[in-house]
Order: structure tokens, then sequence, then C-alpha cells
């Protein structure tokens, strides 16, 4: 609600709550795709619903019922490696997602956005590595006319701002944090994972753990290589990305707060 959300629709929902099959975080994935089809269908005017599914998530169950359509994967006790087969489910309930959906009136004039909150623990070398939150970021729609691929480092305040460009109603972006991903120009990512700042951009890794004086710049040359090269004599890009960073993250708290 403290979103503007209008509406919020969990599983004690007439049409789940009857619903006893799913993990401790909610009922299976497939439930949630067919109840948010209901609620797509019973609008009549513009709509925008935001979904949040629960089976990719530790313990990673996927239904009894798909399980024999899901490939077999090495197993093991790595998270990275019990999450392929709710992967692989969570494909194909999209799949059957978007084929009910075609059958829609909506569907020629709809948007459809896939993405994530955060990814898993990969690399560990470095505490806050940015592999650890690559996620998916698909814009879906009849309305495209052909394949684009966004290709600078861009996070999930650069979302809306690509949807309004998209649209065309860019202009009223101008207030959001982030930047459009279908812009030229260099992208950027600002991470917090419990303690820890992080400021990714082009060449460059920032890490900071909030509070202290302890702070790493590190240099790359492929984004997802390791280990990347701690550099300790640009004290000048240092400072220039200490100050982006932190400028970036008191702002957006004084916003969100209401402070002018």
């Amino acid at each position: 609600m403290a979103n503007g959300f209008d509406e919020v629709i969990d599983w004690s929902d007439g049409f789940l709550a009857n619903i006893n099959d799913g993990t401790m975080w909610g009922k299976f994935d497939h439930y949630l795709f067919d109840r948010l089809l209901n609620v797509a269908s019973e609008q009549d005017s513009t709509f925008f619903i935001t979904a949040f599914t629960t089976t990719n998530h530790d313990p990673f169950i996927v239904p009894e019922s798909y399980k024999n359509k899901i490939p077999t994967f090495e197993e093991g006790k790595a998270k990275y490696l019990r999450a392929k087969k709710t992967m692989a489910y969570d494909d194909i309930v999209i799949k059957e997602f978007l084929d009910k959906a075609k059958l829609e009136h909506w569907y020629d004039n709809t948007i459809f956005i896939f993405t994530a909150d955060h990814g898993l623990n990969i690399h560990r070398d470095i505490r806050n590595h940015p592999i650890n939150g690559k996620i998916p970021f698909i814009i879906y729609s009849e309305m495209i006319e052909k394949p684009m691929v966004i290709d600078k480092i861009v996070s999930q305040v650069d979302i809306l701002p690509t949807l309004l460009d998209l649209i065309n109603e860019e202009k009223k972006a101008d207030r959001l944090f982030g930047i459009s991903g279908l812009r030229q120009g260099k992208g950027f990512a600002c991470r917090v994972t419990d303690e820890q700042l992080q400021w990714v951009e082009d060449e460059y890794v920032y890490t900071k753990i909030v509070g202290s004086d302890n702070n790493k710049l590190y240099k790359y040359s492929d984004i997802w290589d390791r280990p990347y090269d701690i550099i300790t004599d640009e004290q000048d890009v240092l400072e220039r990305i200490k100050t982006q960073c932190q400028s970036y993250m008191q702002i957006a708290h004084s916003l969100f707060k209401g402070i002018d």
C-alpha cells in the first residue's frame, strides 16, 4: 500500500486460500499466474499489476504435477544447483501463462515485464560480487516490432524509466532515480546487501561497509570475471565514485522519508 497500489491480493484470497499446494512462502506459481489471468480479465480499463512469485526460492520445491515436465539437473547442496529445477518450472509456467493470455482481449496491447528481486550467491571472493545480483530483465509485447538488447549496466530502478521511454512518455521519468536502458550513455547500479553498499559502473566496482571507513575500489575488464583487481593508486576515481554513491543513497533516503 505504501507504494501506491490500491489493492493487494495475497494467499488468503478466496481463489488461493482454497489451495493447499505450495511452500512455506506461498502457493505454487502456476496457481498465482492463473489468478493473475483472472484479475487482469476483470479490469475494464488500463491496468498495472505486479505479481510476485515465490516458488523459485529456498527450499526449491516443485509441484508433483510438474515434475515429469522438468529436465534432470545436476544435484547438490548449493542453492544455485537446487534452484535449477524451480527455474525450469517457472519457465514452463510463464510459457503457459502467455499462451493463455494470448486468448484474452487485453493481450495485444499489454506490456509484460519479467524480472527478479535478487540473484543467488555464487562467487564469494568479493562479498557482494555483481554476478550474485545478476537478474533477468525481459520486456515482452506484441507491440514491440523488433528485438532489442540493452547492453549497458542497469538495475531495477531503471525498469520504470525504460518502460516510459518505450511508450514515448520519457519526460515523466525526469524525477525518477533510474535511467532508461534504451538511452545512449553509461549505466550504473547501486546495490545494498545488509550493511554493504556497492556502486557498479563501467570498469569499476566500489564497495563500502556502511558506518565504517572500510571501502574498496576494484577494476575489471569483464564484469562477470573474477577476481577483480583492487585499485589503490586512483584516489581521484575513488573519491568521485564514493561521493556519487553516498549522495545517491542519501538523497534517495531523504526523498523516500519525505524530508526536504
